[in-house]
């Protein structure tokens, strides 16, 4: 290989004799029944702090328990091969919200790494003692077996020198001044799981997902105290055959392959800072081997350990040992000091079990994390389970306990919920997807036209509606941007049932003055309306009873007498709202043959109607915004050509049971189904009401004093 090499790190781990079996009772010198009781704290979200005492050897532990959200990744997968060896993934429904991890009371620098589901399953460790703790089998009045871990007299036995090398990134480190002591880094581990491993599990996949799921969750518990995330991206089970040969190998061979196979292979489909090959091979004389600050290295960042399949959290020290050489840490020497105060820390090159790190480890990983090499420790990763949708998430509906119980996001993953088709839409209804030609959006004026699902998707077609200029309410007005607009229906909007548009006079009087009560206003100034546009000015209503609607006090409304009537109107102050309702809108018609366009009566021919739907529809349909006919029931886009059951090619499909929804003349929705009796049904336009309140009279204009 090209380049440096860093240097290389093997850790002999020995285990003093033990038979080890299914059975934990039976390979066990010393264990103890044990009863957790789970203390309430109503002050606390049940879903994210628990509590439990234990008591173990006459001596009773309180445990305070907090959710680890993090313990894998939003696209988690598990890769596995085929008889025929092909390659597979899955996306696991992970019981995210049953890890835990959290500390002894009254025990300083204590770690609690626990499974909740189906018991406890995990590891209390302190200065003083490791334990752990698993469910009895079968389980009955939530008996556990306790037992201390220091019993296997497991001793670590590691080969380094690195001094040359990290001598010049001490002073590298320490001349650009950085600290990222306060930061928190995030290390994205991918696993690989032999076939040996695969076969120790009875070929089962849930039961080594598991053991590993349990041993990350430890190791993030114990990585906790460097600020430092350890989270799962993946896993691959060599489910035939080991890609990489590993009979009778030497160690440095088996982790120079399995680094090349990731470069080769892995990396294509995951990117993550470390992966992890573990073993199970008593050809193999050692029992760990990694590189030096290997994170987020291209060619070393990766290593290896051997498992304990029986019991993986016998495991535990080896993985957080070597991690820690690929994050940074040399072993330590005399002068360092554990906070445990133990003789020895889990970075020691020599010593029995130990969690704990030291000074010195702090200082390594705080040299490493500061310079160019980690660059990918410092990724934001997204948090399932708090109402946050981020990266790699198709959901997020808050936590267990937060998320509705008809959400179709599954809390604990973020994803769907299992046999779901879909989240949310007008296309998705209960989790799956509308059939084809369901009705998604109805026609809301004259000028709108029906969507419909197409079955495949959750979202409803982009609204469509009549071309500018087609010629609506009665041949009075034509359509602009999906609105067919009536001055009197306008004042009715404002001053209640009854009220019209006032005559042109009114319009003339006081939208001539400029004014905030009559104007033809532009964005940058108030102006007076010409003659020929005063139809485009302030809406001048008329026939307003005393019950009109009340307005809002920061609304004023103007009475111009015109002979034995009045001239309604309103004004409009910019500070108060973005929506004028007393303004005459684009596409009102202002004279014959033509409309309001930014307060100016124009020729309608400015819109570019171009479509001759006599003749590019065949007479039996309408052309929409994109130029393109919507037919009328009975005929088949895109030209008119076949039968068919009407709409577009950018309605969604129409089919022989869809409901067809077309806005005819005058505002009547008329419910076509082609397999049932006409439905006829009055169309409700939605319309924006606002309050309005008329506050005093002075002389004619009638106003609210600012």
């Amino acid at each position: 290989m090209m380049g440096f090499r860093l240097p290389f790190i093997v850790c002999h781990v020995v285990v003093v004799a033990l038979s080890f079996n299914l059975n934990v009772t039976d390979w066990l010198d010393s264990y103890e029944i044990v009863t957790p009781l789970f203390i309430e704290d109503r002050t606390v979200n049940k879903t994210r702090e628990l509590t439990y005492a234990i008591m173990i050897d006459s001596k009773d532990y309180i445990i305070h328990l907090v959710h680890n959200p993090m313990l894998v990744t939003t696209d988690f997968k598990v890769f596995s091969y085929s008889k025929t060896y092909s390659l597979y993934f899955d996306e696991p429904h992970i019981l995210t919200h049953c890890y835990y991890q959290g500390y002894v009371q009254g025990y300083p620098n204590s770690v609690v790494a626990m499974n909740t589901c189906s018991g406890l399953r995990g590891i209390m460790h302190t200065d003083e003692f490791i334990y752990a703790i698993e469910p009895s089998e079968p389980l009955h009045h939530f008996e556990h077996i306790a037992y201390s871990m220091e019993q296997f007299k497991t001793t670590i036995d590691c080969l380094l020198d690195t001094s040359i090398y990290l001598r010049s990134t001490e002073s590298s480190a320490i001349e650009q001044g950085l600290c990222v002591r306060n930061k928190t880094a995030y290390v994205e581990v991918f696993m690989v799981a032999t076939q040996q491993q695969f076969e120790f599990h009875h070929e089962n996949r849930t039961f080594l997902l598991e053991s590993m799921l349990d041993l990350i969750n430890s190791v993030n518990a114990v990585y906790q105290d460097l600020n430092t995330h350890i989270i799962l991206v993946g896993i691959e089970i060599w489910s035939n055959d080991n890609l990489i040969n590993t009979e009778g190998r030497n160690v440095h061979d088996i982790l120079s392959d399995f680094l090349a196979w990731k470069k080769e292979y892995l990396d294509e489909h995951i990117k993550c800072a470390v992966a992890v090959l573990s073993l199970r091979d008593e050809t193999i004389p050692s029992s760990g081997l990694s590189h030096l600050r290997g994170a987020c290295s291209l060619d070393d960042s990766a290593f290896m350990i051997m498992m304990n399949l029986e019991k993986p959290m016998l495991s535990l020290d080896l993985f957080v040992h070597e991690l820690g050489h690929i994050l940074g840490m040399r072993h330590d020497t005399s002068g360092c000091k554990c906070k445990s105060g133990k003789p020895a820390c889990v970075m020691a090159s020599r010593g029995l079990l130990s969690l704990g790190f030291s000074d010195c480890n702090e200082k390594d990983m705080e040299m490493f994390f500061a310079s160019s090499e980690a660059s990918c420790l410092w990724k934001e990763l997204s948090q399932c389970g708090n109402n946050i949708l981020e990266q790699g998430e198709k959901c997020d509906c808050g936590s267990v306990q937060e998320c509705p119980t008809i959400s179709c996001c599954d809390p604990t993953s973020c994803k769907l919920r299992e046999n779901g088709e879909c989240l949310t839409g007008l296309c998705c209804k209960d989790c799956k997807l509308l059939p084809k030609g369901t009705l998604c959006r109805m026609p809301k004026t004259e000028c709108d036209l029906a969507e419909y699902c197409d079955g495949a998707s959750n979202h409803c077609p982009l609204d469509m509606y009549k071309q500018n200029g087609a010629a609506c309410n009665n041949g009075t007005s034509v359509c602009y941007e999906n609105r067919c607009y009536d001055y009197n229906k306008h004042c009715e909007s404002i001053f209640g049932e009854g009220a019209t548009v006032a005559p042109f006079s009114c319009f003339q009087w006081v939208n001539t003055i400029g004014d905030r009560f009559g104007n033809c206003n532009t964005e940058r100034e108030m102006v007076e309306c010409n003659i020929k546009n005063v139809m485009c000015g302030r809406l001048q209503c008329q026939n307003v009873s005393s019950e009109m609607k009340p307005v809002d006090s920061k609304t004023a409304i103007i009475l111009t007498p015109n002979g034995n009537s009045w001239c309604w109107g309103l004004d409009f102050h910019s500070k108060h709202s973005s929506f004028d309702l007393g303004s005459v809108p684009d596409g009102a018609p202002c004279d014959t043959g033509k409309i309001c366009l930014n307060k100016r009566c124009v020729s309608s021919s400015l819109l570019s109607y171009d479509c001759d739907a006599e003749h590019k529809c065949g007479g039996n349909g309408v052309c929409n915004n994109r130029k393109n006919c919507h037919f009328y029931s009975q005929w088949a886009p895109p030209n008119c050509t076949q039968s068919g059951y009407g709409g577009s090619v950018d309605s969604g499909p129409i089919t022989k049971h869809s409901p067809v929804e077309f806005m005819p003349e005058g505002g009547i929705l008329r419910l076509y189904d082609t397999n049932a009796a006409s439905l006829m049904v009055p169309f409700l336009m939605t319309t924006l009401y606002h309050t309005l309140v008329i506050e005093c009279f002075q002389s004619i204009y009638l106003y609210t004093v600012w």
